[in-house]
């Protein structure tokens, strides 16, 4: 789990660094790819052990970073067009 939100704020950080006018879309779409692949990662760890403490630790684990992430794309959103648009980019349709 930890090297999907590793590459997850790779990808954030990349689309970050761009300038404000830049579209970025192929940086959209990388992160799309690995939080779609987070989701993946997330689903099956949670079938196997579902009652599992050590699997709770490690979601809050992860959910701290992944909030630490978004807050980051938050207050980058005004000056960043390639953010606001990440924020709209829509789900994958659920399975």
């Amino acid at each position: 789990m930890n090297n999907a939100i590793q590459s997850i704020y790779t990808n954030v950080r990349l689309l970050l660094s761009h300038s404000p006018n830049q579209e970025g879309s192929n940086l959209l779409e990388n992160l799309s790819v690995e939080s779609n692949g987070f989701r993946v990662i997330l689903y099956r760890a949670y079938q196997k052990n579902s009652q599992s403490q050590k699997l709770k630790e490690e979601f809050n684990r992860c959910l701290g970073q992944l909030c630490a992430i978004a807050y980051e794309l938050w207050l980058a959103k005004p000056a960043n067009t390639a953010v606001k648009n990440a924020q709209r980019i829509d789900p994958p349709p659920k399975s």
